[in-house]
């Protein structure tokens, strides 16, 4: 939504180009629609499961650069 006013700001300013606040707001609910449907369909057991570390353990999700030994 934040790219498509950016878009249509960035038109008026620079090229003079007027868009409808109502065909903005079409062209982000067709693009999320377009989104969702693309996604592949899940199986109920798979939208239910939710991975979890055994008990007793921990997960931690690490994200780092390394320079060289």
């Amino acid at each position: 939504m934040m790219w498509a006013i950016w878009y249509a700001r960035r038109k008026a300013i620079h090229e003079n180009i007027f868009q409808s606040p109502l065909s903005i707001h079409n062209f982000v609910n067709n693009y999320e629609y377009d989104l969702l449907a693309s996604k592949p369909p899940q199986s109920p057991n798979q939208a239910s499961k939710v991975a979890t570390p055994p008990v007793g353990c921990m997960k931690v999700n690490i994200d780092a650069a390394v320079d060289g030994p």
